[in-house]
């Protein structure tokens, strides 16, 4: 009889490389809309689908670990220390970056009046802000970390305070809830945490269920395969429907959850998702999002031509200092601090019959 999939402590590599095909649909969605790149605008909603991907792999990496560790002592401290270590040094130093030097000293990255850094550092920009464009286009990208440490500040209490059941209701809830608000609240909805919690609910959904149902292989991928077709049909009916608006993070969203259940059991996605180039670029994702907004903005000031051979060596030039920052930060900034965590280990944490490996705990990186 085919065994319980179990998932143990140990490193989860497709993880990684799935996050680095989120950061990489990020990063060509803009190569391909902006003028940096190839400027084709009607390719515009490429970018926002690599954000769902890592909103789902969020919600799940995230609520595995509250889950596995909900008993333990210091659970909040714990967690909320160890989310401080992985995102406010970079962060903390991109914002610095941005508002004590760039914003005074390079044009090309000035931000638009009225760019509050208080506003960045409490994470409640995509509140604070109406439409993303109001923040700049190097800012812009940190609407997604918001939603991201919105749901760390609410969903621990949740793990620890609700049952199994009613944790899975809650999820279901946010996922139902989630295309009714965008329909309620548009045009202001793009980077609403209500409006924007499908992906998360989804992936944390998942999770509890690996965690807590003992599902066979076979049966997360029957399951994955169904959520998969789900997705699918869902895009096709909102494009027929002319509900695409309203139905399209969600179904995004479904597609992703499959997917990522399915790199969890399947060994040749397994391998597709563990090449080394996926993984490096998972490893070094957080920084990758956050900064290539400015290499890329700086590369078209220096190569300001609109040929097609000045937006492919833009391009190349891109990728190539991107993850060369990317590199640096990893080695320099976001290593050293994640090896703080150890002090903020959980112990006597719950060891389910199929633990989850947090894999650098978050899509932030």
């Amino acid at each position: 009889m085919e065994n319980s999939q179990r998932f143990d402590h140990r490193h989860l590599p497709q993880l990684d490389g799935l996050r680095g095909i989120a950061v990489l649909i990020v990063i060509f969605g803009h190569l391909a809309m902006y003028d940096f790149g190839l400027g084709v605008e009607r390719l515009a909603p490429i970018a926002p689908t690599g954000v769902d991907l890592f909103f789902v792999l969020s919600g799940f990496l995230i609520t595995g670990i509250l889950w596995r560790t909900r008993q333990t002592e210091r659970y909040y401290l714990n967690f909320y220390a160890r989310r401080a270590l992985r995102i406010w040094p970079l962060y903390g130093l991109f914002l610095l970056f941005m508002f004590v030097w760039a914003n005074r000293w390079i044009p090309v990255l000035a931000l638009p009046p009225g760019t509050h850094w208080q506003v960045f550092a409490l994470f409640i920009q995509n509140l604070w802000y109406q439409q993303p464009d109001q923040m700049g286009m190097v800012l812009v990208v940190t609407w997604s970390l918001a939603v991201e440490e919105q749901f760390y500040l609410v969903w621990p209490l949740g793990i620890s305070r609700l049952s199994r059941r009613v944790a899975a209701a809650v999820l279901a809830a946010a996922i139902v809830g989630a295309p009714i608000a965008r329909w309620l609240m548009a045009p202001h909805d793009y980077m609403n945490p209500i409006c924007r919690c499908d992906a998360l609910a989804m992936g944390a959904l998942l999770a509890l269920w690996l965690a807590t149902c003992k599902p066979q292989r076979r049966e997360i991928k029957n399951r994955a395969l169904i959520v998969i077709a789900f997705g699918l049909c869902g895009e096709v009916i909102g494009l027929v429907t002319g509900a695409r608006h309203v139905l399209q993070v969600t179904m995004v969203s479904a597609i992703f959850t499959g997917l990522l259940a399915l790199a969890l059991v399947s060994n040749g996605l397994t391998r597709i998702l563990s090449t080394p180039v996926l993984r490096f670029t998972g490893k070094v994702s957080y920084c990758l999002y956050l900064s290539h907004t400015i290499v890329c903005l700086l590369v078209l000031h220096l190569i300001s031509g609109m040929g097609w051979t000045s937006r492919v060596i833009r391009i190349v030039i891109i990728l190539a200092a991107s993850y060369g920052v990317a590199t640096l930060s990893w080695h320099l900034i976001e290593n050293p601090a994640l090896k703080l965590k150890r002090h903020f280990e959980s112990r006597n944490a719950v060891a389910p019959e199929k633990p989850m490996r947090e894999v650098f705990e978050s899509p932030a990186g």
